[in-house]
């Protein structure tokens, strides 16, 4: 009675609070039980003045009752313990087996490590906060090797950097200085400025290190002895310049293989030789995150992401396929393979980073998950809802939540007990014209509704995308170009718009959408007739700070995220890099400053106090990268700040804050904030508030990154940090 009194929830809402709040719960009720004198009828008249009764006697009850913390829809801890084939991915690309027989599983652009024990149950490994082995992530994950010394090799390609893992859990550099420029090699691995992104050990230690793209030059294939001395090997072809080096394996023999990106060849170069010799060419494009391995019989297979397929390659360049396009039916479900991995009982491990999953291929050629959520509709009451990478999310006329789970490429629909795929599920670009349910996305972000009619950005597709409320999907405005800055007052057909990422987006007063870009630092808006027009900042390659009390189409903005309407039409940013909310008027005809200070002042303060808020107006109130944002009926606007914690991750996917030291940064850890309409600011969750005050607990807050004000009066989280979307109690916050 209480829970759905208080709460709107039910026996699952309670079984979802974090275990520190519940045994506090059950403690305070349990004092409160034992004032009750005789046995309740329990008829809702009779619960009702049990209860008064109670809150009369016992203050306790009053209390708990308004702090009673967030049902938690997603995985909470990023599914820790659950089993990993019930629990999302995000950009699964490195596979290592290890001698206890847990299967490590790199993620790469959060720069994640997985570890799925032998009973299948998965736990964070390497994370910044909730890492089980070491507290570190490394950006640009995409190798992972064993060293005969027991040590984990990684490629940390956000920093430009080769670390390892000791068994004790300690990380160190081997190679790279942090310096992606090309110089001349140090003597000393870790003294060599290099741009790693492939990966291999020889059994004698050595390690082998791919570059990636380094244009204008050939990458270049670096050695490291163990005791840290450096050398290159023999210069590639001309055809490697501006390419970038997708793996590197080391034969038995002493072999080197290297497969090169987009125009993919597959090259070797055998003990002594002072040339690179072509085996193979002509695969399927490949991006960066192709893959290849070097199989039992010492012949490469590689994995052919944009032809979604693996194939072996023999000496003599002819290609089999062993799963995906092309390969044995059983294999048909392989989206886009980025990692491999060779069992002793001869299957084949195959990640997958189109359907975030982990497959095992074995000798009855046909694909297995072993790693990767795979539901598409679950009950809430199993506690097992997974999401993943939400990006934006609405509500329709029914009361259903509409989330946009970007890391499965799919939008999902939830009516409080049940999470369906009502769109996507692959990554890709289909179905406009007809029904969602047969549509592709790639990572769609932004989302809300408009009534029953659904606007989302499919941010890696470039376009915004329209779900009437019959279930077709159609593009509304863009194409396949991407980072296309708008002028002032010159709007542009549906068509000839060009997106280069969306991140958020908002539906006006009637009903159109406005949406934040965060390649250009604009907001964009769709006009009635369907063109595209500029809504806010000069945009261009480089943000910057500038405009208060002028046009919003004269302002600069920097990285832009979040952005919402208040309730009398005027539109609130989250202006990320200049670390700000701005507003432009409801008649758009001004933007101004509406809460956060400088960048500098704003740094400056959160180094000598990273705990701290600021002032407790919105005039001097400090903001570390708000995300974020919505606005109640009331006026009061509640903002996400991302702070400095994931940081890297929020760089990888907005190509924003190139400008930021983010070394240097104070370490803030992550808040909602809330800014009354009198210009007064309270922190809500986080450090400095009522909920998930512990970043480093199980349920700690760690990417704020969409809020939205649900139909019965609550505060909706999305955390795209934790795979987690948090429902906070009306009333309480």
């Amino acid at each position: 009675y209480v829970l759905n009194q208080f709460v709107k929830g039910d026996q699952a809402t309670f079984d979802k609070l974090p275990a520190s709040e519940v045994e506090r719960l059950r403690r305070d009720l349990d004092a409160a039980r034992g004032l009750i004198g005789q046995t309740p009828d329990y008829s809702p008249a009779g619960l009702v003045r049990l209860t008064d009764d109670l809150r009369a006697k016992a203050p306790a009850v009053d209390q708990t009752l308004s702090e009673i913390k967030a049902l938690l829809l997603g995985q909470a801890n990023l599914g820790g313990g659950r089993q990993a084939t019930g629990v999302p991915l995000a950009d699964p690309r490195a596979l290592l087996r290890l001698a206890d027989g847990s299967l490590l599983i790199g993620e790469g652009v959060v720069g994640r490590i997985r570890r799925v024990a032998p009973d299948g149950t998965i736990t964070t490994w390497l994370d910044s906060i909730q890492g089980e082995k070491a507290k570190a992530n490394w950006y640009g994950l995409n190798d992972l090797r064993l060293g005969a010394d027991g040590a984990i090799y990684g490629v940390d390609a956000g920093t430009a950097r080769v670390r390892k893992i000791a068994q004790d859990g300690t990380v160190s550099v081997v190679a790279g200085n942090g310096d992606e420029a090309r110089a001349p090699l140090g003597a000393r691995a870790t003294e060599s400025s290099m741009k790693p992104w492939a990966l291999d050990v020889a059994p004698d230690g050595t390690l082998y290190i791919g570059e990636t793209r380094v244009y204008g030059q050939a990458p270049r294939v670096l050695t490291v002895a163990p005791d840290g001395a450096i050398r290159a090997l023999p210069e590639g072809p001309a055809s490697w310049r501006d390419r970038g080096i997708v793996s590197v394996a080391v034969a038995a023999d002493g072999a080197v293989w290297v497969l090169t990106r987009d125009l993919a060849g597959l090259w070797r170069l055998t003990p002594g030789a002072a040339a690179w010799t072509e085996v193979a060419s002509g695969f399927a494009p490949l991006s960066k995150e192709g893959c290849m391995r070097l199989g039992p019989d010492g012949l490469p297979v590689v994995c052919e992401n944009d032809g979604n397929r693996v194939v072996r390659v023999g000496l003599d360049g002819q290609k089999t396929v062993l799963a995906g396009q092309g390969g044995p039916a059983g294999t048909a479900e392989l989206g886009k393979p980025s990692g491999l991995l060779f069992e002793p009982d001869g299957r084949l491990l195959i990640s997958d980073y189109g359907a975030n999953a982990v497959w095992s291929l074995g000798p009855d050629q046909t694909l297995a998950r072993i790693a990767g959520q795979a539901k598409t509709s679950q009950s809430s009451t199993d506690g097992a809802i997974a999401v993943n990478a939400p990006g934006g999310l609405g509500f329709d006329s029914r009361k259903r939540m509409v989330v946009s789970d970007g890391g499965s490429h799919t939008l999902r629909r939830f009516d409080g007990q049940t999470l369906e795929t009502i769109a996507g599920g692959s990554i890709g670009f289909a179905g406009d014209g007809g029904p969602a349910s047969a549509a592709r996305f790639d990572m769609p972000t932004g989302l809300d509704l408009g009534g029953d009619t659904i606007w989302v950005l499919d941010s890696g597709n470039h376009r915004l995308r329209k779900i009437a409320p019959d279930g077709t999907i159609t593009t509304a405005a863009g194409h396949d170009g991407e980072q296309g800055r708008l002028e002032a007052a010159k709007p542009v057909a549906p068509a000839a718009y060009t997106m280069g990422r969306g991140m958020d987006l908002a539906i006006d007063p009637t009903g159109l959408p406005a949406w934040s870009d965060v390649y250009v630092h604009q907001i964009h808006r769709l006009r009635a007739d369907g063109q595209v027009e500029l809504f806010a900042g000069v945009g261009g390659q480089a943000g910057g700070f500038g405009g208060d009390g002028g046009p919003p189409a004269a302002a600069r903005l920097d990285t832009p995220l979040g952005v919402a309407y208040g309730p009398d039409g005027a539109l609130y940013i989250a202006d990320a890099g200049n670390m700000r909310i701005r507003r432009i008027a409801p008649d758009g005809s001004t933007i101004e400053t509406y809460c956060g200070q400088d960048k500098i002042q704003t740094m400056m303060g959160l180094a000598a106090d990273p705990t701290g808020a600021g002032g407790s107006d919105r005039q001097t109130a400090f903001l570390m990268l708000p995300g974020g944002l919505c606005v109640d009926a009331a006026g009061n606007v509640y903002v996400g700040e991302l702070g400095t914690v994931s940081l890297p991750l929020i760089a990888g996917i907005t190509k924003g804050f190139d400008d930021l030291p983010i070394d240097q940064l104070p370490k803030v850890a992550a808040r909602v904030r809330k800014i009354a309409p009198d210009g007064t600011v309270t922190t809500i969750a986080g450090p400095g508030g009522k909920f998930f005050t512990d970043p480093a607990a199980a349920d700690g807050l760690l990417l704020p990154s969409g809020l939205a004000i649900d139909p019965t009066g609550r505060l909706v989280i999305m955390d795209a940090g934790a795979n987690l979307i948090r429902f906070l109690p009306a009333g309480s916050f």
